[in-house]
């Protein structure tokens, strides 16, 4: 639908002569094709060829003379169904959906950048834990070898007196 929407301010409903017929609001498959490797909705011709076909498949574009989307001078209209109101209406929250789209990408390009912060942060926190913890064995090892030598020290300067 997207798709039709941008179709719709690019490709406005022309008028076209095949023959004696005229046809009015409608546009060539070229003309769409064109549009679609403009706008970079498809990478190459054979690509914006499947999308209109899945555009007529969809029943968003119908063929005026032509049952199959190509990519020539066949004629094609715009077939929403709907009054343009509505049409207003799902142009204007197709292009807030754009927009909430694209804000999304960037919060979660945020969200992973923090992530990514917050994982090293989490993974030096770990690593300076360990080390305090050997920092304190080792602190609370020395310490037990000073009790040690205070006693056996006490032991040693008390002893004459008991002889």
């Amino acid at each position: 639908f997207d798709i039709v929407v941008k179709m719709q301010s690019y490709l406005t409903g022309a008028k076209h002569r095949r023959g004696f017929t005229k046809y009015k609001n409608c546009f060539t498959g070229r003309q769409a094709v064109q549009f679609m490797l403009a706008a970079k909705v498809a990478r190459d011709s054979e690509e914006a060829v499947a999308i209109g076909s899945e555009l007529m498949a969809a029943k968003l574009i119908v063929g005026v003379n032509k049952t199959k989307f190509e990519k020539r001078s066949h004629l094609y209209a715009y077939h929403l169904g709907v009054a343009p109101g509505i049409s207003a209406a799902r142009y204007f929250v197709s292009t807030e959906l754009l927009n909430i789209e694209s804000k999304m990408k960037h919060v979660r390009t945020v969200v992973d950048r923090h992530t990514g912060a917050v994982e090293a942060l989490s993974s030096e926190h770990a690593a300076a834990m360990e080390r305090v913890e050997r920092v304190v064995s080792t602190l609370r090892l020395e310490l037990s070898i000073l009790r040690a030598s205070v006693i056996a020290l006490t032991i040693y300067v008390l002893l004459p007196f008991f002889k």
